[in-house]
């Protein structure tokens, strides 16, 4: 097993338990995230990229009124949020799942630059937390990861995907 989590101290345990709220909780925060916008049917990204400020204005304004790609941004998003607390709260995938997190928050981040609360705002934390994850082995740990240790065992290609 990777990860930052290989002591098997008091310290170890209250880091490994920390680090497994932390999952279950984002999880469910895009979970939920995903979920609401998929349910009320009416969700649209063009509103937040329509109000895009600094570098990438031209960029994101093109986006939002791109009538042909904007279902497929829609998608992206919602699909994107459902998908990786679905992978997130269970433990599996959790590379692979914080890895498309990362990306989100820094398409997030870059739309209104800099933030009205400063350089340091939601997103930049959500990426902490989300390099934390990816690189914590946190999957192995009461999670479905668990389960693909066969494939690091084995050299697996797939493996690069868990923890």
């Amino acid at each position: 097993m990777q990860g930052i989590l290989t002591n098997t101290g008091f310290k170890s345990k209250v880091l490994v338990t920390t680090f497994l709220v932390l999952r279950i909780l984002l999880g469910g925060l895009f979970l939920e995230a995903g979920l609401t916008k998929l349910l009320s049917g009416t969700f649209s990204a063009a509103g937040f990229l329509g109000n895009s400020v600094g570098p990438f204005y031209g960029f994101y304004m093109g986006l939002a009124n791109n009538t042909s790609l904007l279902p497929v941004i829609n998608g992206l998003v919602i699909w994107g949020e459902t998908l990786i607390g679905l992978a997130l709260i269970p433990g599996i995938l959790v590379r692979f799942a914080s890895f498309w997190g990362i990306i989100q928050m820094i398409l997030y981040y870059t739309v209104i630059l800099p933030s009205s609360t400063g350089w340091i705002s939601q997103e930049i934390i959500y990426i902490a937390v989300f390099v934390t994850l990816m690189f914590s082995g946190i999957g192995y740990y009461y999670g479905l990861d668990r389960l693909l240790v066969k494939l690091e065992e084995n050299k697996h290609t797939l493996r690069l995907f868990s923890g």
